[in-house]
Parts: structure tokens; sequence; C-alpha cells
């Protein structure tokens, strides 16, 4: 009767969780090709070949691009869509189950260990994130890593001086894909100052200040290099960027968000399709008053509540704090609220933790019956893998390229699409690195101080310096005007309408 009880305790979580990864996947690689990726893509694709920031423009810290550019070299691959959302899969899993592993260390409960990582993986929130190649959840199994290691080094009968340093080390990592993960590092230096209660300041510094501080400076270390040789451009391209009005009048979506209205934005949008989230968000915070109600002692020699309370609320703080926020930064406070659940659970009574357990065994059902299938029904996602999303944006830039003519690596195309030219194994233009994002943008710079780019009133004198094979416009958008005119000036020669969305013009 143990055998079979243990083989079950094995053999559910894990159907359970093959059916909900195998669902994740197919989002994942059925999703359409998302804008960001115009830029997150062949920034990667680029980075071995020239010089981040310097030959050419990128939108974000630098971890992104050396990473995902690192396995695109390692594997040769012409398929860089399909392996950059093998990456956000793999993250997003590798979130999921560090979640898991931390949860059962802080609640030694199986029931919560399970439900944990499964809200994690199933709710809106990081299943919107996760269907474009982009720097949403890839920081995230980072900064996990992270918080486990310090909390492991600090819970230990002797702080661990080696873990505490790899937890400033993954935390730094996490931050260098993206710059609002600066929130993880603030609550790590804080407990440091207080933990462990036994030891005298001195030594606080000494075994966890210290190495925590080694840590995070190796872990900078790309955004170091890049910050000091090009410390204007890089300025400009992570922060000055994103602070002018032009940005977003340009871009079409409207001004800049005072902090009420990206809050009833955030509110909004919680209400319309990820409720449960806001739950958890009040969930985490609720039990939080409850143990400080109870003011119950701390089982442990140190109380992780405070740290993922701060983590948590300094993740919706940062979250807030570009002049403009998207769907997509809402699975950023997700894990952190995760992990504050489980950090208050191992602190209730025994009633109380069942009624947790149940609470989270609710929303996990609320997930697994209308959340999550909602977005789109399994019997919907193409099992057969020449008709996944990833596949046919392939075959399309491969018969792209055969309708041009001539061998891939001697085509150059024009295009604020660049995902296409190099999926199709043609060269891109630099200056269109990160898609329409900057090109639309260049025109209102002064002292321009990053790479090669341009703006709509200096195509033609690219193009003519710089002749491309080929022109790929999509009809309609307004930042493609240049480029059909520019078709049309040098006669360039329409192709029929067989691109599904663009139009190509040949020479």
């Amino acid at each position: 009767m143990k055998k079979i009880r243990t083989a079950l305790q094995l053999l559910a979580p894990a159907a359970v969780f093959g059916v909900l990864g195998l669902y994740f996947f197919l989002q994942i690689i059925n999703a359409p090709v998302n804008e960001n990726e115009q830029m997150y893509v062949p920034c990667s694709a680029l980075f071995w070949k020239y010089s981040l920031y310097r030959d050419f423009a990128y939108l974000q810290l630098p971890n992104l691009p050396l990473l995902l550019g690192t396995l695109y070299r390692l594997t040769g691959t012409g398929h860089y869509l399909l392996l950059g959302r093998l990456l956000v899969f793999l993250c997003a899993a590798f979130s999921a189950m560090l979640l898991g592993i931390f949860s059962r260390r802080l609640t030694r409960d199986y029931f919560a260990s399970l439900l944990l990582p499964f809200l994690f993986l199933a709710n809106a929130s990081t299943v919107i994130a996760s269907m474009q190649v982009a720097n949403y959840i890839v920081p995230i199994p980072f900064a996990i890593l992270g918080l486990y290691f310090f909390h492991t080094g600090v819970s230990a009968d002797e702080p661990a001086r080696g873990k505490i340093f790899w937890a400033g080390f993954f935390c730094a990592l996490s931050i260098g894909f993206r710059l609002t993960f600066i929130f993880v590092l603030p609550p790590l230096y804080l407990m440091a100052l207080f933990y462990p209660r036994s030891e005298k300041l001195s030594g606080r510094l000494l075994k966890l200040f210290l190495p925590l501080t080694w840590g995070t400076v190796l872990g900078f270390l790309p955004v170091i290099f890049y910050l000091l040789r090009d410390f204007h451009a890089f300025i400009y391209l992570n922060w000055t960027y994103y602070l002018h009005q032009d940005y977003y009048d340009l871009l079409g979506v409207g001004p800049r968000m005072s902090i009420p209205a990206r809050l009833k934005y955030l509110l909004n949008y919680w209400d319309n399709e990820m409720l449960l989230e806001l739950l958890l968000l009040f969930m985490a915070l609720a039990l939080v008053g409850a143990l400080l109600k109870r003011r119950q002692p701390s089982p442990e020699k140190y109380n992780p509540v405070p740290m993922f309370l701060i983590t948590m609320l300094l993740s919706i703080t940062t979250l807030l704090a570009p002049p403009r926020v998207y769907p997509e930064y809402l699975s950023q406070p997700v894990p952190f609220a995760l992990l504050l659940i489980a950090a208050c659970h191992s602190r209730l009574g025994f009633i109380r933790k069942i009624y947790l357990d149940l609470l989270l065994l609710a929303a996990a059902l609320v997930l697994a019956f209308w959340n999550f299938p909602s977005r789109a029904g399994m019997k919907m996602l193409p099992r057969n893998c020449r008709k996944w999303a990833v596949n046919r944006v392939h075959e399309q830039a491969v018969r792209m390229r055969e309708a041009i003519g001539g061998s891939g690596g001697e085509i150059k195309l024009g295009t604020l699409y660049p995902l296409y030219a190099l999926e199709g194994g043609m060269q891109i233009y630099n200056e269109f690195s990160t898609g329409p994002f900057l090109y639309i943008f260049e025109s209102t710079v002064r002292n321009k101080s990053y790479g090669p780019a341009t703006s709509p009133a200096g195509l033609n004198d690219l193009f003519d310096r710089y002749p491309p094979s080929a022109l790929l416009v999509k009809p309609g958008d307004r930042f493609n005007a240049g480029f059909e005119s520019y078709a049309r000036s040098r006669r360039y020669q329409k192709l029929p309408d067989i691109f599904s969305g663009f139009v190509l013009y040949v020479r």
C-alpha cells in the first residue's frame, strides 16, 4: 500500500505537469510573431558578428543577446525563432521547477510545493509573456535561483559564503536581462545587514555583505563592460530612449502614463484577464497581515517573510517605473508573490495550512478549467511540427529567398522585419537591428552616440549607398511608406501577394 501511495505521489504530479507542459509548449511555439521579436532575435543573431551598441543598436541590457546569440552560434541553426522560443519555454519550465524545490524547502508541504509552480505556469500573465522571444520570462529563473542560494546560505548553522556569493551572482545576471529586475538585490542587502542575529554587524558584513557584493560584481560584468566601453550609447539606448514623449507619440500608443493611469490600466487588465493573479497578490499580503497579527515567533533562525515581501512590493514598483506599461509586465511579480505565500505557509498552524492548501487548490482548478484553456483550446493547437507557427514563419522566409533568387548569403533584404531575412538565410542591415523601434524615432535624436541607424528621412540615402536586393514591406503600416516609395522610385518589381500579409519588391 505504501508503494502504491508513493507511486501515485510521483506519477500523478508528473502526469499533470506533463499535460500542462505540453499545452504551455504548444502555446509558445504556435504564437504569431510579436513585434518585439523583430529586435530581440536579430540583435542576438548579430551578437557574435558585430559589436553590441557600437555596430548595431539594442534597446535593452546585454544578457539576452549574449545568451541567445551564444546558442545561435553553438547550434549553427537557421531556425532563429524556434530556438528563441525554446529558450523561453525552458526558462519558464526551469522557473516552475525552482519554485517547486524552493516551496518544498520553505513549506515542508507536498501539496503546496506542487500547487505553487502549477499556479506560476498556468496563469495568464506567464502564458502571455512567454509567447514571444523577449526578456520577460528569461530573467525569472536566475532571480529565483539567487533568492534560493541566499535563503539556504543564511539559514545554515553558519552563513555559507559560497551560497551568498552565488546569490549575488545570479540576481545580478537576472538584472542584466532586464533592468526592471533591479528589485531583487536590495532585499538581499537589507537582510545581510540584519541576519543572522547571532552575528555582530562586523560578522554580517564579512560573511554576508562582502561575498554578496563580490557575486553581484561578477554577475554584472557584461553590463559593466558595455557601460564603460560605450557609456553614452549604453545610457541612451537603455534609459534616455524610453523617456522621450516622442517615443510614445511616434509609436502611436498614446501619451506617457501617470502613476495613477498605470495603476488603473493594470487593474483593468487584471480585472479582464488576470483576476486570479491579483487575488494571489492580495492573498500573499493577507497572509503577511495574519502573521503580524499573531506575532508568532519564527521557527527558523531567520525569517524569510520580510525578504519575499519586500521583493514582491519592489517588483510591483519597478513594474510601474516605465512611462508606459504593457500586459507582459504583469508576469514580473507573480513568482515572488508565490514565494511569499510559501514563506508564510510554514508559519501557519496546522488547520490554517489546510485552509491555505485548499485555497491554492481552488485557484489551480480555476486556472485549469477556466482561465488557462480559454486562451486557446488544446484541439486547436497543431501537434504536427511542420504546422507550428515558428516553422511556418521559417518556410515563408525561405520562399521569400527563393523568390528573390541567388544565394542567401548574397541577398541583402531591406525591411523593418529583419527576423524574416534571418529565417530565410539572408543578410540584414544593422541599421534595422531593432526593427521599427529605433527607425521611427531616429530623426528626433540629437548628438547620436550609438551605432549605425537611419530614419525615414535618411532611408533613400542609405539604400542608394548600399542597394538592397529586395524590400519586404507590410502594406498599411505607416512606418513602411518610405520602403514602398523607394521601391517604386527605383523600379523594383512587386511580386504577387503570396506572402501572407507582406509584399516583396525585388530588383
